[in-house]
Parts: C-alpha cells; structure tokens; sequence
C-alpha cells in the first residue's frame, strides 16, 4: 500500500511521511524537507518527502539540528544543506545533487532519548509561543516563533 501511495504522491511532487514510515528512509534515494508551519515551496519531483517537526522519531533518525532543514540521503549517507535556506539557487542545485562534503550515516534505529528531546524541546516551543501569542493580543506587540518558520 505504502508504495502505491509513494508512486501516487510523486506524480504530484511531494510526500509526506509520518513517524511509520521511518523504514521507507533505507530504501533509495530521497530529498526531504523538515519544516513547522509552511514547508517552503521547491521544485523538486525525485522522491521528494515533507516531514513535519511532528514527526519526532523521523527528526531523531535523521539528527535535525535545524528548523528549516534539507537533507539528501542516498546509500544510506545522510547529506544536511548548511547554506542559506532562503538562497533559490543554492537550494535547487542541492535538491539536484548536494555538494556536501560531510554526511553522516544513516543509523540503524531512531534514538529514544533524542526523540524524548524533540518532544520536550517542541512542548516548551509551543508553550512559549502561546504565552508570546497571548502576549500579542494583549498588547498588540511582538512576534509569534510560527512566523518566522
């Protein structure tokens, strides 16, 4: 079922995984976006995947330190565009074949102690982004985190 949905969703460009899906990440090539609110718009059609910062057992087997994030992963080997992500051309010639000289493996299993990370570090983010939003109301000043990714 899983590869029906992969082979309907590329037709349109893009896919969107969830945490069961983490073993689709094993099998060939892939260009993936992490993003919280609005993924940026890329023109890519080669196994193209959106993963949600939801998603945390993704993040922790991908080991995202950024938010937004590109990764390219190929044989096992996890590339991490570490350039400007708002830069057009730096992004497009990486979703076509990343330059990067460093990358990591890609590990056997996701990490439960960094998935418990990413759970508390987004639990705290929304927290404070919904004191901030409150704040806003209120006071009709400041900016909200979700803006800004």
């Amino acid at each position: 079922m899983f590869k029906f949905l992969i082979c309907f969703l590329c037709a349109f460009g893009q896919i969107i995984l969830k945490n069961n899906d983490y073993r689709e990440l094993y099998r060939g090539e892939w260009r993936i976006q992490i993003y919280r609110t609005n993924p940026l718009a890329l023109n890519c059609t080669k196994n193209y995947a959106l993963i949600h910062t939801n998603e945390t057992i993704l993040l922790s087997l991908l080991e995202v330190k950024t938010i937004p994030s590109l990764k390219y992963l190929n044989d096992g080997k996890v590339y991490t565009f570490e350039k400007d992500m708002y830069d057009e051309k730096l992004v497009a010639q990486f979703m076509e074949k990343p330059v990067e000289r460093h990358f990591n493996y890609l590990p056997l299993t996701w990490s439960y102690y960094t998935k418990w990370q990413l759970d508390l570090f987004f639990y705290w983010w929304d927290l404070q982004d919904y004191f901030l939003k409150l704040f806003q109301n209120y006071t009709g000043y400041g900016q909200t985190f979700h803006n800004e990714l």
